[in-house]
C-alpha cells in the first residue's frame, strides 16, 4: 500500500496488490525487488521523473522519511557521474534504514536484481567515469562503464591498471597532446590537482632524459600511480591502487 502511494501516487487495484502480496508471502520476491518493480514499472517510468524527484522518493519509498536538502547532493553527484538509477536504489535497499523498515512489516530484506557491473559499487563507477572525463573529456557510455568496472570487480584490476588502460588506449594516444598538456593532463587525472610550474618542469625534465617522449611518458605515468596523491585518491573512492 505505502509503495503505491509513495512511488505510483495512487491506491493500488485489487489484481495488482495481490500480485505483490501474495509473491511477498511466498518469498518469491523480497522489499528490495518489490521495490525494485514499483520504481522500474512501466506506470512510473512513464512519469519522466527528474533526478531530485527520483532521490527524494527513494526517502519516502524506502526509508520511511522526508529528504533533508542537505542529502541530495551525495546521491546527485552519483547520478551525474556515471550511476544509473538503479544503481543508487540498490544503495538505498541495502541500507540499515531500509532493512529496519522491511523488520517492521515481518518481510526479508533481500537484495535488487543486479545484472551489470557498473550497477554493483557506485564508488567503483564513478572512478572509471572520472577516468572518461579526466582523459577522453566525456562521460563513460553505459558499455564502457561495464567493461571497465566489469575488470575491476571480476577480473582483480588495480586503479593503477585501469589508468593505464586508459592512458594507453587509442582515445588517449591519437590525442596529441604535448608534454605539457600530458603532464598537466596526468595531474587532474591521476593525483586529482592542478599542475603547477615547478611540477610541469620537473616532469617535462623526465622526459627530456629519457631519450624518447614515449619512454619519458611512460616514466612519468609509473611516477604518478606510484605517488602518494594517487594511493589517497583510490583509497577515496574505495578501490586498490597498485
Amino acid at each position: 500500500m505505502r509503495l503505491y502511494a509513495d512511488v505510483l501516487g495512487r491506491l493500488p487495484d485489487e489484481n495488482g496488490l495481490a500480485y505483490w502480496q501474495n509473491n511477498l508471502l511466498n518469498g518469491t520476491f523480497t522489499g528490495a525487488t518489490v521495490t525494485q518493480g514499483f520504481f522500474y514499472s512501466t506506470e512510473y517510468l512513464s512519469k519522466d521523473i527528474s533526478d531530485a524527484e527520483f532521490i527524494a522518493t527513494l526517502y519516502d519509498a524506502c526509508l520511511n522519511r522526508a529528504m533533508d536538502a542537505s542529502e541530495l547532493p551525495y546521491w546527485q553527484n552519483m547520478l551525474d557521474n556515471g550511476c544509473s538509477r538503479l544503481c543508487v536504489l540498490n544503495q538505498f535497499t541495502q541500507s540499515r534504514e531500509f532493512t529496519g523498515l522491511c523488520d517492521s512489516y515481518g518481510i526479508t530484506t533481500g537484495q535488487a536484481n543486479i545484472s551489470e557491473p557498473a550497477d554493483v559499487n557506485p564508488w567503483l563507477t564513478m572512478f572509471v567515469n572520472r577516468l572518461y572525463k579526466t582523459l577522453f573529456g566525456w562521460n563513460g557510455d553505459r558499455d564502457g562503464l561495464n567493461y571497465w568496472t566489469n575488470l575491476m570487480l571480476n577480473q582483480g584490476w588495480t586503479g593503477a591498471k585501469a589508468a593505464d588502460g586508459f592512458v594507453y588506449s587509442d582515445n588517449f594516444q591519437t590525442s596529441s597532446l604535448t608534454d605539457a598538456q600530458y603532464i598537466s593532463t596526468l595531474y587532474i587525472a591521476l593525483l586529482g590537482i592542478d599542475s603547477d610550474q615547478s611540477g610541469l618542469d620537473y616532469w617535462q625534465g623526465v622526459i627530456d632524459r629519457s631519450g624518447t617522449s614515449a619512454i619519458g611518458r611512460r616514466a612519468v605515468f609509473d611516477g604518478f600511480v606510484a605517488s602518494q596523491n594517487f594511493k589517497d585518491m583510490c583509497e577515496a573512492y574505495g578501490i586498490k591502487a597498485n
